[in-house]
């Protein structure tokens, strides 16, 4: 729950002590450091004690309501566009100035970690019940309509009370099964179907190959030799010129015409078209630090080879599909290439040669002409 709690937020409390009676304050400070033994993090509550009812080492039981945005991030409305004291969060202005209790500077909710509190800000969402979730993978079943089911392949974001936050995969209005999903991929087993929840090897190259235009693959192309420099750049620790090849980049990811081949494609496609807008914004506005620019450019390499392989691709060299399975304190990540060689955007020079090949998700006519060649 620790993401969800920020300076400044409502707390309400009760205490044994006064049955049916709820008390109100605000976070005026969180404890940086984790408790080692209890692995609990100490917070304290400003609020107004006038009657003195309210003793030290009193136990009480406090909830904090938060309101999530895209990304994560808590919103509060009633912060969008405030200046807060960072002594005391009662004090609150609608325009940059000082406390009236301590005289400190006032700093916007913004710094403090809040969303803008925005229309577009509200995240999707989907029951807790509803995704199959197996290692890395998460799976959902839609309804088509008329007993039809379709499982797809989703991202999901951290789990917030009874729902889990989508970051692709999915759009508003769509209907996933919430209860029973477990039968529906036993029945697809059944009948000697693939389960959603274990793949065909667990590879990229199970997901089925869409057909697509010359126009398309033309873009796709010019995407992915704008990524392939990024790579290189990470991988040899070469963050000066980092900005100006995601910029390059995201300009490449926002020429890509849609597939328009039919509402499945097109739904997937915007999806991993926002994945890689906004992974090559975050290279472009964190080009100066490190962890962050790698942080992005995992699931840009996701999105990029998941596209990929649905659609295939025009390039003239090969692409493989590499991992690094220590990356992220053990999460793995992975990223594309043009050779087999090793080069680890994650770690550079730190562990340059870490990882493995994991696929080829594109083998250019010259190769596959010269392995017929060969072939006794």
């Amino acid at each position: 729950d620790l993401p969800w709690l920020h300076y400044g937020q409502s707390v309400r409390f009760t205490s044994e002590a006064f049955p049916g009676e709820t008390f109100t304050g605000q976070i005026a400070f969180i404890d940086p450091v984790l408790d080692a033994r209890t692995r609990t993090v100490r917070m304290r509550v400003n609020l107004a004690n006038t009657q003195s009812k309210l003793k030290p080492d009193m136990f009480v039981r406090a909830v904090v309501r938060s309101r999530i945005a895209k990304g994560g991030q808590v919103m509060d409305p009633g912060l969008a566009g405030k200046w807060i004291s960072p002594m005391h969060p009662e004090i609150i202005k609608d325009e940059p100035g000082t406390c009236d209790i301590c005289g400190m500077d006032l700093v916007s909710a913004q710094s403090l970690g809040y969303a803008e509190a925005t229309q577009d800000t509200a995240p999707l969402v989907i029951p807790a019940s509803a995704p199959l979730i197996t290692g890395k993978r998460a799976v959902v079943y839609l309804d088509k309509g008329n007993g039809i089911y379709e499982g797809r392949d989703i991202t999901l974001g951290p789990r917030a009370g009874d729902h889990y936050l989508v970051e692709r995969g999915l759009k508003e209005g769509d209907r996933v099964v919430t209860r029973g999903n477990f039968k529906i991929d036993s029945a697809i087993q059944i009948l000697a179907k693939p389960s959603m929840m274990n793949p065909a090897e667990g590879t990229l190259s199970a997901l089925p190959l869409w057909k697509s235009s010359d126009a398309f693959l033309k873009h796709l192309e010019a995407v992915t030799q704008a990524y392939l420099p990024l790579q290189h750049a990470l991988s040899h620790d070469a963050f000066d010129g980092l900005e100006a090849l995601a910029e390059a980049l995201h300009s490449a990811i926002d020429a890509m015409p849609s597939p328009s081949i039919n509402e499945e494609q097109v739904s997937a496609w915007e999806s991993l078209q926002a994945s890689m807008h906004q992974a090559a914004r975050s290279l472009s506005e964190s080009s100066s630090d490190p962890g962050k620019c790698r942080e992005a450019f995992s699931p840009l390499s996701l999105a990029l080879s998941e596209t990929l392989v649905r659609w295939g691709s025009s390039s003239s060299s090969n692409l493989y599909l590499l991992h690094c399975p220590m990356a992220f304190k053990g999460q793995g990540a992975d990223w594309i290439q043009a050779h087999e060689a090793i080069e680890n955007p994650y770690y550079g020079g730190r562990m340059f040669a870490c990882g493995e090949v994991k696929e080829t998700l594109h083998e250019s006519d010259a190769t596959s002409q010269e392995s017929v060649t060969h072939e006794p």
